[in-house]
């Protein structure tokens, strides 16, 4: 569990404490302090370079009211940190690189939603294309142990869903897939046996489509993680289906990784002519 904490106080902390009721003296001085002894970027600096980024149940949120409640109290104030929630799991964002090994290796410019999971360690894999029906899964299913699997569609800024709700419509995403590739079957079986006739080919229907369509199963076969397409500026917001639900028995389990459109599609494009990368 991840305690929130708040402070009592109203104030702006980049500029000098302001009292309410003061005098024309009083207002003044806090003026003549903001021209002659600004601490503005002093504060900016401490919160932006020492703390970082402050998602709510990280510990650099804590550390930086602690920090704020005693700038208040080294201003006279009287400062009570009040509790202003909680959450079930506490969330650290750490470093994160990546590179492309091959040929033509660069590296990786990409971010990942807040609550979701880190890799362990460095995490070197090669790169697949994630199946879009059941017979294609199960071709690829051996090959997907140690892989980061390339899915569909293009980042919002919100993480693949793992919920059960969000399972349940996949599945049932997956068997209308599973009625069209019979459907599909029949109808290749056609335009083969009419090749040589008049008879007007048929198009194939096309698949319904949905990001990691089979994400419980891959998981379950042990990929390294998901990777999707981002325009820039690269959106990375927040597990917002699962926040107030996860647990330490409750997690997401594989990275999912939000990429730059443009190396993105370069190496899809390497993946599907089955060139071997990293």
């Amino acid at each position: 569990m991840k305690l929130l904490s708040t402070l009592f106080i109203t104030a702006l902390l980049l500029t000098s404490p302001m009292l309410f009721g003061q005098t024309k003296t009083q207002v003044n001085k806090i003026i003549e302090t903001g021209q002659t002894d600004n601490r503005t970027m002093e504060h900016l600096d401490i919160l932006c370079n020492r703390f970082g980024g402050r998602l709510i149940g990280s510990n650099a949120y804590d550390n930086a009211a602690e920090w704020a409640a005693s700038k208040f109290e080294e201003w006279g104030m009287e400062v009570i940190m009040d509790s202003a929630g909680v959450l079930p799991v506490g969330f650290n964002r750490g470093p994160w690189f990546g590179k492309l090994i091959a040929e033509e290796g660069m590296v990786l410019h990409f971010a990942t939603p807040s609550y979701t999971v880190g890799t362990k360690g460095i995490q070197r894999g090669h790169v697949l294309i994630e199946p879009q029906n059941r017979n294609a899964f199960e071709r690829m299913k051996g090959a997907l142990k140690g892989a980061w699997v390339l899915i569909e569609g293009t980042n919002e800024g919100w993480p693949i869903d793992f919920s059960e709700e969000a399972t349940k419509k996949r599945d049932s995403i997956i068997r209308r897939n599973e009625e069209i590739a019979v459907k599909n079957s029949k109808i290749r079986q056609f335009n083969f046996e009419n090749r040589n006739t008049d008879s007007v080919i048929k198009e194939e229907i096309p698949y319904l489509e949905e990001p990691a369509l089979f994400y419980k199963e891959m998981v379950e076969a042990g990929i390294l993680g998901i990777i999707q397409k981002s325009e820039l500026p690269i959106r990375a917001l927040y597990d917002r289906k699962n926040i107030n639900t996860l647990s330490f028995y409750h997690l997401p389990e594989v990275p999912d990784i939000k990429l730059n459109r443009h190396q993105y599609e370069k190496i899809y494009q390497m993946a599907k002519e089955r060139q071997y990368f990293e």
